[in-house]
């Protein structure tokens, strides 16, 4: 059985945030006060690239987490430490995420998005049962299993890159380190030169993060 791990949303600007502490400060006072833990705010030099963080926030319950960075923004929920189940996670990611877009300033122009899920299925022998399902040939006992793939489609009026990707791997959850797969999709866009309008970012969110839930997703089934 396929567990998630998190989902996590990727917002990407054509211009810099010159002030990323004010920034968190508008986006957290329209969204409730949504992340109510005091954020880190951290003063990098200019000369750090501009993707790094400035900012790292999260609610008191640890689900959410919400980092700022130059030039992008990254909205992660925890599903695997959290009391959500698959569904009502994804639903309550989509509407934070939805939220968030709707108070972003509008002098900022979103060129693009990414939506992430991580999930992992616990397995004995992982790469053994990877092996045997994506590839044609018997490989024999082997420990270490990488399958990836990219399915690109045009929605929206723009192309989308739709990445699969499954290993074997290792995972530690509330203390208990386990054997199996670990998944990753990965949805996101090539960006066009021109800004994304925030209706059709929220019509590509309510759309596309579907795509995330487990009952799209391939495992070892």
């Amino acid at each position: 059985m396929v567990h998630v791990m998190s989902f996590q949303l990727a917002i990407f600007f054509k211009q810099h945030i010159t002030r990323p502490d004010q920034f968190f400060s508008s986006i957290n006072d329209a969204a409730g006060n949504l992340f109510d833990r005091m954020p880190q705010i951290i003063p990098l030099p200019d000369e750090v690239p501009p993707e790094i963080p400035r900012v790292a926030a999260t609610n008191q319950a640890g689900t959410y987490s919400f980092n700022i960075s130059l030039n992008r923004l990254d909205l992660t929920l925890n599903i695997s430490d959290s009391p959500f189940k698959e569904q009502d996670g994804l639903s309550d990611f989509i509407l934070k995420s939805k939220l968030i877009i709707k108070n972003i300033p509008n002098e900022l122009d979103i060129i693009r998005l990414g939506m992430i899920g991580n999930y992992f299925e616990i397995e004995r022998l992982p790469a053994m049962a990877l092996a045997k399902k994506y590839s044609r040939k018997d490989l024999g006992n082997i420990n270490e299993f990488n399958f990836r793939y990219n399915k690109i489609s045009q929605e929206f009026g723009y192309s989308f890159n739709n990445v699969f990707a499954i290993s074997n791997a290792e995972i530690n959850t509330k203390g208990i380190t386990s054997e199996g797969i670990f998944i990753q999709k990965d949805i996101n866009n090539n960006p066009s030169g021109l800004p994304i309008k925030k209706d059709m970012l929220l019509d590509i969110i309510s759309k596309k993060t579907k795509d995330l839930s487990t009952t799209n997703l391939d495992g070892l089934a």
